[in-house]
């Protein structure tokens, strides 16, 4: 094969994609050499402040007066302060020159004495309850199997649990025996002891 024809053929393959890769790096010149330019110059510039500092003679520096007061004086700190450009949010970054005062707000309170806050006391609701006399001295379960026995066959709500086993209660000591019962019928129904009725949330009735 005659080795011109051959380079040339493979010229003709390569050479749009050569020319498509040329086409991109061009807009990548185009797109960040603004920010490469300002990059460029923010360099410049702090370079030629860094060089003022290097050429203050040593003596001059120990004979400047440190009068003022801590609180007004303020120190040169760089800080980073990132600039988004349109078409690229997080690819470049200038540092700014900046200065920033030591000076602590006069709000701050972290140095205050914080007074501890009390604790609010427990509520007495739960020492209060009371089955009624024919239920005292039985254990919950032992209460609540014995009510489900006495209605045999009946399927019975939990809030008619709580109004028998302990009788006339306000709304705040209802709401806390309740609790109790419901989690004592779900105890009761996993062990076997009753069943909860189908369809009917809230519902048991004893074992058949």
């Amino acid at each position: 094969m005659n080795p011109n024809l051959y380079l040339e053929s493979a010229a003709e393959k390569i050479e749009p994609s050569l020319k498509a890769l040329q086409v991109h790096y061009r807009d990548i010149i185009e797109k960040y050499q603004p920010v490469v330019d300002h990059a460029q110059a923010q360099l410049t510039y702090i370079d030629g402040i860094l060089s003022g500092f290097s050429a203050v003679p040593t003596n001059a520096i120990a004979t400047r007066s440190f009068t003022k007061s801590a609180d007004n004086f303020t120190e040169p700190s760089l800080v980073k302060s990132v600039e988004k450009s349109p078409e690229d949010s997080t690819e470049n970054s200038i540092v700014k020159l900046t200065t920033k005062s030591p000076k602590q707000s006069s709000n701050d309170t972290s140095g205050a004495v914080k007074t501890p806050r009390k604790a609010p006391k427990p509520s007495n609701t739960s020492k209060s309850l009371q089955f009624i006399a024919k239920y005292l001295g039985e254990t919950l379960t032992s209460a609540v199997g014995e009510i489900l026995s006495d209605r045999q066959g009946q399927e019975v709500g939990i809030e008619e649990v709580v109004s028998v086993l302990y009788g006339n209660i306000d709304s705040e000591e209802f709401k806390v025996a309740k609790d109790r019962v419901t989690k004592n019928l779900s105890k009761g129904k996993v062990s076997g002891l009753w069943d909860r009725v189908d369809g009917k949330s809230g519902y048991y009735i004893t074992k058949s």
